[in-house]
C-alpha cells in the first residue's frame, strides 16, 4: 500500500495515508479520483505520512506540477467555508517534500484551505474537530470507510 484515502461521513473528514514508496503516478491517481468526486474536496482532510514512507521518486519539478494539479482542482469550487488540511509526517525522509508543499505561497487562496502541520495525529484531529473525545476516535481511525487505494 502506498496511498489510501478514507472518509468518516458523520465527521465529514477525509484521511489520506501515505506509506511505502509513493510514486508520482499514485498521487496523480489520487488527484484524478478527487476530481471525479469534487464534494470530497470541500471536506477537511488529515494527511498522514507513515514511518518509512518514501517520496524520493519526486523531484522538485514533479512536486510543483502536482501542486499545480491541485490548484486546478480547487479553483472552480468557490468554497464558502475555508477547508482545513492537517499534515502529520512520521517519516524523516519525507520532511523536505512536505516542507516544500507547505511552503507554497498563499495556500488559503490557492487551495481554499487553512493548511497546518502537527506533531501527531491526535493533535491534528483536535485542531480539525475541536473535540478531544472525537480526536481519539480519529487517531484510532475508527469509523472511516476506505474510498480508494493506489499502489
Amino acid at each position: 500500500m502506498t496511498v489510501a484515502f478514507s472518509l468518516h461521513a458523520s465527521y465529514e473528514l477525509c484521511f489520506a495515508e501515505y506509506s511505502g514508496t509513493v510514486s508520482v503516478d499514485e498521487l496523480v491517481a489520487l488527484s484524478d479520483f478527487l476530481a471525479a468526486q469534487p464534494t470530497l474536496l470541500s471536506y477537511d482532510t488529515l494527511s498522514w505520512i507513515a514511518p518509512g514512507a518514501d517520496f524520493s521518486a519526486f523531484d522538485p519539478t514533479a512536486l510543483d506540477a502536482m501542486f499545480a494539479r491541485y490548484r486546478t482542482l480547487f479553483q472552480p469550487l468557490n468554497l464558502v467555508i475555508l477547508r482545513r488540511g492537517a499534515w502529520v509526517c512520521d517519516s524523516p525522509a519525507c520532511e523536505p517534500y512536505l516542507e516544500r508543499w507547505l511552503g507554497e505561497p498563499d495556500l488559503r487562496k490557492t487551495l481554499s484551505s487553512d493548511v497546518r502541520r502537527f506533531p501527531n495525529i491526535q493533535a491534528a484531529a483536535e485542531w480539525l474537530l475541536l473535540d478531544p473525545g472525537k480526536a481519539a476516535v480519529i487517531a484510532r481511525r475508527e469509523g472511516f470507510r476506505e474510498l480508494a487505494r493506489f499502489g
